[in-house]
């Protein structure tokens, strides 16, 4: 998930990391890039958001992000939808070497595919595509109804959140690859963003 996406949906803000007030509770997050193996981001006919599945040989490489809220789950949850269901899967998480796996191995939350393959089309989902041509539609205001199913949860989310009973060490793959740690969804590319 390209962490605009990520605080919108969390904070209805995709700037949120601009923000003194927003910039303490994504202080309690951590980033880390993490590795699921057998795993591809497949693209979907007709959308231009990813679909994790099973792929031998493939591998999906994405942020680990810790230190959710329950409230923050719950507004990824109803964002995704009921086309992904939450799995606890292993990821490997990249060493100070940089070489995945040395930097441990951790269970995290990813937000799979749940049609198996159906709606699945040829190819690698490229987040340097949806950057390019897709993620205009998802921020500012051209993207407003790409949130409409989480309106709701922001007039309460402020006094309702607190850091999740596990610590928010789950993963959207974790979007970026982790447990509602969002490992498979979060993109590499998305660090240098303030995944």
């Amino acid at each position: 998930m390209v962490r605009q996406i990520l605080f919108r949906v969390i904070y209805a803000d995709e700037n949120a990391d601009r923000d003194t007030v927003h910039n303490a509770l994504i202080s309690q997050m951590t980033w880390k890039p993490a590795l699921l193996r057998n795993h591809m981001r497949h693209r979907i006919k007709s959308v231009a958001y990813p679909a994790v599945a099973p792929h031998k040989g493939k591998n999906v490489q994405g942020i680990l992000v810790s230190g959710l809220t329950d409230g923050d789950i719950r507004r990824l949850d109803r964002f995704e939808g009921d086309q992904y269901d939450r799995k606890v899967l292993g990821v490997e998480l990249l060493g100070e070497d940089g070489v995945f796996g040395t930097g441990g191995n951790v269970e995290a939350e990813v937000y799979m595919w749940n049609y198996k393959y159906e709606g699945l089309r040829r190819g690698e989902w490229s987040i340097e595509e949806f950057r390019e041509v897709h993620l205009s539609k998802w921020v500012g205001e051209a993207g407003e109804h790409e949130y409409q199913d989480i309106e709701t949860d922001y007039a309460v989310a402020a006094v309702s959140d607190v850091p999740a009973k596990d610590g928010g060490d789950k993963s959207k793959a974790q979007k970026e690859s982790g447990a509602k740690t969002d490992a498979a969804d979060v993109e590499d590319d998305d660090m240098d963003a303030a995944v």
